[in-house]
């Protein structure tokens, strides 16, 4: 769903997947609407917008202070001089094989979300964020603690899972806003996010990421895991939003759904490291608006039972991030 590669993609990834009950990914007009009620940007904390503005996505600063409210929340944390609230993404979907010359299968569904919260600091905004994706049976729906790979020898064993567990999942964006930003905008530091208009009341940001980096795990390690000791894949994001809502400033934290595609390697649990191929996944979600409380029952309770310190974004910035590559590893090297 991430250090040897450019700030530009570290950014892209820090959205995943994000960092994605999908049946209702389209946020209600309820939750809109007591969305907009709730939230008043008297409680802006990080950013120094001109609110009486029209929004002018093609100017960068407008752009990525718009995106933040996209993909978190600028409400302040009353506990904090420099934090934000937490805001939740939660996305649902499924994951196929695709091999050349054969028939692709589904694999196993996928539930997940990523909490985050943005944090002030000199001259950067923070995205502090926890990512979790359960693997669920292909059939049931149920979230999975073994699996039988439908792409082994029939014979072979039962599989055990390992979800996704990544924290942090956290990315700086140099965010250095000179006074004379108006009149000389490139002095300054800041995002642009590439967007398109759709129609009257619909814009979609979005990013096309084609990975290519050294995986955190080598054949020589783990040769019935790995398939290569270079990682590679693609990550496609779109954030769908009302226009309206981009335009109302009495929103700090902006309703959207979003699709989330990924090409990616075998994962290591799957065994198949001297197999070629890959797996698709394709995904749909939307922003909770009632946060962690809003997920689907079964997510609340797994989480809760398994590691509860995901209900929460972090309030820190640490490094390194965690992935699915990295975890494995932490797994099979503590013995488990």
């Amino acid at each position: 769903m991430f250090k040897n590669i450019s700030l530009n993609v570290l950014f892209w990834i820090g959205i995943i997947i994000l960092s994605l009950n999908f049946s209702s990914c389209q946020t209600n007009d309820n939750e809109i609407k007591q969305n907009t009620e709730s939230k008043l940007l008297k409680d802006e904390i990080i950013l120094d917008s001109d609110l009486n503005k029209e929004i002018d996505l093609e100017d960068n600063k407008q752009n990525f202070e718009t995106f933040m409210k996209i993909r978190s929340s600028i409400e302040a944390e009353t506990s904090s001089i420099n934090q934000t609230k937490e805001s939740i993404y939660y996305w649902e979907g499924s994951i196929y094989s695709f091999i050349n010359g054969k028939r692709s299968k589904k694999i196993m569904g996928m539930k997940g979300f990523n909490i985050s919260r943005w944090s002030a600091d000199s001259a950067v905004q923070l995205l502090l964020t926890r990512e979790v994706a359960l693997y669920t049976d292909p059939k049931t729906g149920k979230i999975m603690e073994k699996m039988k790979n439908p792409l082994l020898d029939e014979n072979s064993d039962s599989l055990e899972v390992i979800h996704v567990w990544n924290d942090p999942v956290n990315q700086r964006f140099p965010y250095n806003i000179k006074e004379n930003y108006e009149q000389k905008p490139t002095e300054s530091t800041v995002y642009s996010i590439p967007y398109s208009k759709l129609g009257e009341d619909m814009v979609c940001f979005y990013a096309d990421i084609f990975l290519t980096y050294p995986s955190k795990i080598t054949r020589k390690e783990f040769p019935q895991n790995v398939q290569s000791d270079l990682y590679q894949g693609a990550e496609l994001f779109q954030f769908f939003v009302r226009k309206n809502d981009l335009e109302n400033p009495m929103l700090t934290d902006i309703p959207a759904t979003i699709s989330w595609t990924r090409i990616g390697q075998w994962l290591p649990f799957m065994n198949m490291g001297n197999t070629e191929g890959n797996l698709v996944y394709q995904c749909r979600g939307y922003k909770v608006l009632e946060g962690f409380e809003g997920l689907p029952q079964d997510v609340k309770d797994y989480v809760r039972a398994k590691e509860p310190i995901f209900e929460h974004a972090p309030t820190k910035y640490s490094e390194p991030n965690e992935t699915s590559w990295s975890y494995f590893k932490k797994i099979k090297e503590n013995g488990n």
